[in-house]
């Protein structure tokens, strides 16, 4: 598939360690300011070959918020340029507000709605990666991807960021909703309000490696376990 949504993304050790990155932060708090959380994550991957692509459209469009106050950080895992479905975006579209939607005439995509008339809007940028490199843009800026062309991946990690002077209003239209789970960077300074509530340390998994370590006759499941979920050794 051309977007891949991890489960429980926020529980992820490489989303945790991301958002916690002090460049990470320091690119945020520049736009947000102090106060802001990481409400989702989504791994985008477009294989070889793949047709499908991804409407004109901004995010403010889904996420029910009371004001404009967020951003995605899309972390870039592969080289990525023109030839392999880089996200393009429309230079200045963020000052223009919502605009309307209408159902997308694209043959293979992921969204079924599409703003039109995007050539008016203003200069198109694609925006060119090296693996390692980072684009941010806000809810409101207009973006899209085309289908993968080429004969290499294109795969990327977006990180959702909104400041917490921002409200949620309800749930999205899948019924999740944004500030129940959310990756506090700095504790309750984050948001003093406790409108964006923390994610809860999953149970059970470290619970269960401990009862390996302790039982002598398991030692060997054990190592295997614990090499097969640290990232770092996938």
């Amino acid at each position: 598939r051309a977007a891949h949504t991890l489960g429980r993304p926020l529980h992820e050790d490489l989303v945790q360690r991301m958002v916690a990155n002090k460049k990470v932060l320091a690119i945020v708090e520049d736009i947000l300011g102090p106060k802001f959380c990481c409400w989702s994550a989504h791994l985008f991957c477009k294989l070889p070959g793949d047709p499908t692509t991804q409407p004109w459209h901004q995010d403010a469009g889904f996420w029910p918020l009371s004001e404009s106050r967020a951003l995605t950080l899309w972390l870039a895992f592969d080289d990525v340029d023109s030839s392999n479905a880089a996200v393009s975006f429309v230079e200045g579209s963020h000052r223009l507000g919502r605009l309307p939607w209408q159902p997308t005439s694209a043959t293979h995509h992921l969204l079924t709605q599409e703003i039109p008339d995007v050539d008016l809007l203003g200069k198109q940028v694609s925006a060119k990666l090296k693996a390692g490199q980072a684009s941010v843009h806000c809810d409101l800026t207009v973006h899209g991807s085309p289908g993968n062309t080429s004969l290499r991946r294109r795969a990327g990690l977006a990180l959702r960021f909104v400041g917490t002077d921002a409200t949620c209003l309800g749930a999205m239209i899948n019924g999740y909703q944004m500030n129940r789970a959310c990756i506090l960077p700095r504790g309750h300074l984050s948001d003093s309000t406790g409108h964006w509530v923390p994610l809860k340390r999953r149970s059970g998994n470290p619970r269960g490696r401990r009862q390996l370590k302790e039982n002598p006759q398991d030692r060997e499941n054990t190592s295997r376990t614990c090499r097969e979920d640290d990232p770092e050794d996938i």
